[in-house]
């Protein structure tokens, strides 16, 4: 998750940049969060803070929610890494260290569970507003650090994202081609791919996909090519026609037979000398 905590009206508050129009106390949505790893022993939750508050004023909203005892912190959720190596996931679940917390600001020292990202990690650029503007180029952090977010959120120009503009850029193969551009530049696969709407699209199979497991293939007509695209599939693109075998993206159109065989609406299905004819009636 991604949050970010604001001072409004003397209560440390979830809002993104104009908290009159909306706004949470964010000790009722870190609750939330409380709530689901007390329901889900086996889950690790990340957060990322950009936050505009000091850590000892989030930190009043974690120990809110239960979730930060400072003076005990051997009962809490909240890991502090100590340095070296990283542990597994596995590690994580079998100590109840299972919430892991970076921020923008760097008060570590101080609060080694506000753990400074930059630090750790470095991630990409950040702002897209079309799935041309995306790019594996660094925006903070180095990347000799150990951990690597991949960002992967297209916004638009008034700030936030929305489910359509997720559909386009959690899609396979779209998403899963990037995130391999991106393994391939710094030699490792990311640690997070941090999309918005991760609900919507393939971002599940694509991690499975980086992280070597096997990814199901839906391939109703047996052509190779599944609906949705996977890469569990022998070729990853998408079938527009998933009931038809000699409907598919590698196929020659045919015009005129009434079919989309090529799964490319560019190429039409008109008879040849048709859309010639079609386009000087038009004129």
């Amino acid at each position: 998750f991604e949050l970010d905590f604001w001072d409004w009206n003397g209560v440390i508050s979830l809002c993104h940049g104009v908290c009159a129009i909306a706004n949470k106390p964010a000790a009722q949505g870190l609750a939330e969060i409380k709530t689901f790893l007390d329901a889900h022993p086996e889950e690790v939750v990340t957060i990322y803070l950009d936050s505009f508050v000091s850590a000892a004023q989030a930190g009043t909203a974690f120990a809110a929610a239960g979730l930060l005892d400072e003076a005990h912190p051997e009962s809490d959720y909240l890991y502090a890494h100590p340095g070296g190596t990283w542990p597994t996931l596995a590690a994580l679940i079998e100590s109840g260290e299972r919430l892991l917390v970076f921020s923008n600001d760097d008060e570590e020292a101080a609060h080694p569970w506000y753990m400074f990202k930059f630090r750790h990690g470095f991630d990409t650029i950040w702002e897209t507003y079309t799935l041309a503007d995306f790019t594996c180029a660094i925006d903070g952090g180095s990347p000799t650090n150990a951990l690597f977010w991949m960002n992967h959120r297209l916004s638009t120009l008034v700030g936030g994202g929305t489910p359509e503009l997720a559909a386009q850029a959690n899609t396979n193969p779209f998403l899963l081609e990037k995130a391999e551009q991106c393994a391939a530049l710094y030699g490792r696969n990311p640690t997070f791919v941090h999309v918005d709407f991760y609900e919507v699209g393939d971002l599940f199979d694509t991690v499975d996909a980086l992280d070597g497991f096997p990814v199901a293939c839906v391939d109703g007509d047996g052509d190779g090519y599944g609906s949705p695209a996977s890469p569990g599939c022998a070729h990853f693109d998408l079938d527009c026609d998933d009931t038809n075998g000699s409907v598919h993206p590698d196929a020659t159109e045919i015009p005129g037979n009434g079919l989309d065989d090529d799964c490319d609406p560019a190429t039409g299905d008109l008879p040849d000398g048709a859309a010639l004819r079609r386009g000087l009636r038009g004129a």
